[in-house]
């Protein structure tokens, strides 16, 4: 357990956890090593401390504000143990909000293999944006294999280090097990203090352009790039947006900051430059939720307001384009797989 200089009740908590797994059966086979920082270095230096003292041949970096469903290391070591080959396993499955219970646990979900290149050309498959929400606490590593290339977390690019984590160690020749997302491994916690909410629209795109760059930098022929410019931006509003638009009421002023940022670094990298376009960049993470049953149109209609409040031109007209074209969208994508 690695303590980054909390001021919280977490070294007596670790203690009273520790006596109670001695007194088990399972006890007397884990043992529990506590490390604390002398001052706060950070997440993902944090995380790099983790991969410096780890003893074991595999390496999971677990957050304390998430919950590990019971079959979660089984199945990732039984990817890793079925593919050798791989230095790391993913999972796509993870429910986005803790506190219900798991599902019943199922079969071994669905498992690919990604080599070289080919994380980067699923990262870069238009609106397709499910590589950017893989949870890093789903990641199981094989340490020899990370230590082979020196991979490290960056320490500078902000909420997406995972993502360049995950895309430098297949570039590097790490070969990943992804995991399907029919079963969840885990619960994400959503909360103010997270990184996720806590970082900001301007954190977050930011964050997003670091991520950019890095694919074109590894792959320099890589296509698309319109539609993955695109596809980011919608992740990191929705990832800076989500939280304080589905909280309280009084989130509005928060959410309001969030949009101004977004609009300004939106047109500091000249990726839209009318109200109405960016407006789209904004809405359209919400509006795609909706439509796919994950969430109803209340917090769509708040954030529109939010806009129209703010000077963006957010008419009918602009939602019904956009949720016509995610519709067929979606059709096209169903019939494909069906195909």
């Amino acid at each position: 357990m690695l303590d980054d200089a909390s001021s919280d009740e977490t070294p007596d908590v670790v203690q009273e956890f520790t006596r109670r797994l001695e007194q088990t059966p399972q006890g007397q086979h884990i043992s529990v090593r506590y490390v604390r920082s002398e001052t706060n270095i950070g997440q993902f230096a944090n995380w790099n401390r983790a991969l410096d003292l780890c003893r074991t041949e595999l390496l999971n970096v677990f957050h304390d504000d998430d919950v590990m469903f019971p079959w979660m290391l089984e199945d990732l070591t039984a990817a890793l143990d079925e593919h050798p080959e791989c230095g790391i396993a993913l999972s796509l499955g993870n429910a986005a909000v803790a506190g219900s219970p798991p599902p019943a646990a199922e079969a071994r979900p669905s498992c690919s293999v990604l080599q070289g290149k080919e994380y980067a050309q699923e990262l870069r498959t238009g609106d397709d944006t499910r590589l950017f929400h893989v949870a890093p606490p789903s990641g199981l590593l094989r340490v020899a294999e990370v230590r082979r290339i020196g991979l490290r977390w960056r320490e500078d690019v902000g909420p997406c280090a995972d993502s360049c984590f995950w895309l430098e160690a297949s570039d590097g020749g790490i070969p990943i097990c992804l995991l399907g997302a029919e079963k969840p491994l885990l619960a994400r916690r959503q909360h103010p203090g997270s990184i996720t909410a806590s970082s900001g629209m301007r954190a977050w795109t930011v964050s997003f352009k670091h991520l950019y760059d890095l694919i074109v930098e590894l792959n320099p022929d890589v296509g698309k790039l319109a539609n993955l410019r695109r596809a980011m931006m919608l992740s990191g509003i929705h990832a800076a947006l989500e939280w304080d638009t589905f909280s309280t009421p009084d989130a509005a002023a928060r959410t309001l900051s969030n949009i101004r940022d977004a609009a300004e670094c939106i047109r500091e990298l000249n990726w839209a430059s009318s109200d109405e376009e960016i407006a789209v960049y904004i809405l359209k993470p919400f509006v795609k939720r909706a439509l796919t049953g994950q969430m109803s149109f209340t917090p769509c209609i708040r954030l529109a307001r939010l806009l129209n409040k703010d000077g963006f031109r957010v008419s009918p007209t602009t939602w019904l384009r956009e949720a016509a074209r995610m519709f067929a969208r979606r059709i096209y994508r169903n019939r494909k797989e069906t195909t």
